[in-house]
């Protein structure tokens, strides 16, 4: 074979790798009535924080798993990828995956992950304007200092975001979830609307029925 058959044969070959097909399952939830049932998962990352893969990766596997509607809620106080840009827009992630999203038909809603130390811990803020915004509340000297966290959280709820607790377990030394004096300020001020009882493989029974209490909104 000459060289440049070979060289338009594997050209060929990455063309029909990078272009092929993604293959969709079909998970079917019937509508509630009036309402209209999405799928959904609101809490992810990309190499835009800690997570590994490129923005639209995400979006691709939601067309593949028939997910309706995601989030990319990148930690702004933790980006151990940093380096490797130079853009530092919190919204940057988004931005990139929205093409992908509307291609797809996938509601991407613009959103972040909130990162302090427990308590409260870490809470996503979903369905926000700008998340840029929120970086004026984290302590440069210490990025997991949570005594702004009323004002973050405000200026989340202010832009019409969705505030949610994270892994209620994590983090903690003693790995247990624990309801404080402080997510009951959030909870009273209408700071924190829902809690993530799973993440991962690992599901919170407690966090459960705090949601049932409190009649907070369930995020699995």
């Amino acid at each position: 074979m000459k060289k440049s058959t070979l060289i338009i044969f594997l050209l060929s070959v990455i063309t029909l790798i990078t272009n092929g097909q993604l293959r969709k399952d079909v998970l079917y939830f019937p509508d509630a009535g009036e309402y209209k049932v999405l799928k959904g998962d609101f809490h992810q990352h990309t190499v835009f924080s800690d997570g590994l893969v490129w923005p639209i990766t995400r979006v691709e596997e939601a067309y593949e798993e028939d997910i309706d509607v995601i989030c990319l809620t990148e930690h702004m106080e933790y980006r151990p990828h940093l380096n490797e840009f130079t853009s530092k827009d919190h919204n940057h992630s988004t931005d990139l995956a929205k093409n992908a999203a509307e291609r797809y038909n996938i509601i991407l809603m613009r959103s972040t992950e909130i990162t302090r130390a427990m308590a409260p811990g870490h809470l996503n803020a979903i369905d926000i304007k700008d998340a840029n915004e929120f970086g004026k509340f984290v302590n440069p000297a210490n990025s997991k200092d949570a005594s702004s966290i009323v004002e973050t959280l405000t200026a989340a709820k202010n832009q019409g975001g969705f505030i949610f607790w994270n892994h209620t377990a994590f983090p903690t030394k003693d790995n247990k979830s624990t309801w404080h004096p402080e997510h009951e300020e959030l909870r009273n001020k209408g700071l924190m609307m829902g809690i993530e009882i799973v993440n991962g493989e690992r599901y919170e029974p407690i966090a459960f029925q705090w949601c049932i209490d409190y009649n907070m909104t369930i995020l699995v």
